[in-house]
């Protein structure tokens, strides 16, 4: 993950996810993080991706991703 925009010292960093798939071992989450710029009060994307994170077992195999 990359920063297209800096933060800087003052700027107020959110973070946003959201669960775009669930799959039988793995989770899909979009990620989207915005500056509030402290002097300008007006909010920049600094950054977005999308993440697969998929469930292991104590062997480090794929497992089942637990129901909710």
């Amino acid at each position: 993950m990359a920063f297209e925009l800096p933060v800087k010292i003052g700027d107020m960093l959110s973070v946003y996810t959201d669960i775009e798939r669930v799959g039988r071992t793995s989770i899909t989450l979009c990620v989207e993080a915005g500056a509030n710029r402290a002097r300008y009060a007006k909010m920049e994307k600094v950054t977005a991706g999308t993440f697969i994170m998929v469930a292991l077992d104590e062997e480090g195999k794929p497992k089942q991703v637990p129901e909710e």
